[in-house]
């Protein structure tokens, strides 16, 4: 974010998160971590009227918001989609459907802006091949990159944890089920 901020001193940085207080928490991150003037940063989500926002789109550069508030924005043009340089899309497996993620890709489609980055990060991106697939495919994304907890840019932010199997012996009542579902569960062959 802090290179296409220093690349594009007329383009606009959008991160989005899909609530509220992920959208506080990430700009908290932002002011700890990166150099970004607070003053060139905005914080908007649905509790902000339309006409604030349009000042703050015309004013700031950095924005973090919920996809929505995007996707609204885009639609009725107080967004200048054109000097959108770089988005960054938090809990990116929400790329699905409707979602608003897909939205704003759309209208960017759609008004043939092409000239943006995407970042989209997730710690849970699917659990089958189909489902990364459509999201890269939602997102328009032309490289993978995968980060472990053991990866060395990584590692210094994990916390150890410590495993433990607990097996709990199940009750009278819930044996008696099961015992019942094994037995009209198995299947007779001739």
């Amino acid at each position: 974010m802090y290179n296409f901020y220093r690349w594009y001193p007329l383009g606009k940085i959008i991160f989005m998160a899909p609530t509220r207080p992920l959208v506080a928490q990430q700009i908290e991150a932002c002011y700890d971590i990166v150099a970004i003037p607070p003053d060139d940063t905005i914080e908007m989500t649905g509790t902000m009227n339309v006409n604030t926002r349009k000042l703050h789109w015309q004013s700031k550069r950095v924005f973090f918001a919920t996809p929505q508030v995007i996707s609204n924005d885009l639609q009725s043009g107080i967004c200048p989609a054109d000097q959108i340089r770089c988005l960054v899309f938090d809990e990116a497996h929400r790329a699905r459907g409707n979602y608003a993620y897909c939205t704003i890709m759309g209208i960017l489609n759609d008004k043939g802006h092409r000239t943006f980055r995407v970042l989209a990060l997730s710690a849970t991106p699917g659990s089958k091949v189909d489902d990364v697939n459509n999201v890269v495919k939602n997102l328009h994304i032309a490289q993978l990159e995968l980060r472990t907890e053991t990866c060395i840019d990584v590692a210094p932010y994990c916390h150890a944890r410590l495993v433990a199997t607990a097996v709990i012996p199940l009750g009278p009542e819930l044996t008696a089920v099961r015992t019942q579902y094994v037995e009209a569960s198995t299947i007779v062959s001739y």
